[in-house]
């Protein structure tokens, strides 16, 4: 890889991140940072987070709406419903690329073979303490340590 390729690696990897943070909902630019560097571990520039907010909001993939919070002015975006669309569409499109990703942290159940996940909790997934479990089988339930076992 070239010197600087990995700057843009990331800096790809940071673009697709606070899309996902905007995804779960509206955030002012302040709590992208927040969030981002709380989940990921690293501080994210300010000036790599709005040039491309400013550049979702020329595209129209993000509204902004400006609220006062005390004496401040601060920017609330959100996605629109393109901006939705346009993140199904990648999330879709990316959908393998993450599994391929968590596989090495899934745990098999070694009663049933069902796949547990340690690592989060993926929206819509049911979570049980600090594991997921995917794929549920026919016939298992969950138990309260996040285990499978076989109805009888």
């Amino acid at each position: 890889m070239e010197p600087g390729g990995i700057d843009d690696l990331v800096s790809d990897f940071s673009r697709f991140y606070i899309l996902t943070i905007l995804y779960e909902g509206p955030e002012h630019g302040y709590g992208i940072l927040r969030k981002f560097h709380g989940r990921i571990g690293k501080k994210i520039s300010p000036g790599l987070v709005y040039p491309f907010l400013q550049q979702l909001e020329e595209k129209r993939l993000i509204s902004v709406e400006v609220e006062m919070i005390g004496n401040k002015e601060k920017k609330l975006y959100t996605l629109t419903d393109e901006g939705r669309r346009f993140c199904n569409a990648l999330f879709r499109r990316f959908a393998g690329l993450v599994n391929v990703a968590i596989e090495p942290s899934l745990t098999v159940c070694a009663h049933c073979g069902c796949k547990i996940y340690e690592g989060g909790s993926p929206r819509g997934d049911r979570r049980q303490g600090d594991r997921v479990l995917l794929r549920p089988l026919r016939g298992h339930i969950q138990t309260g340590a996040g285990f499978t076992r076989r109805r009888r």
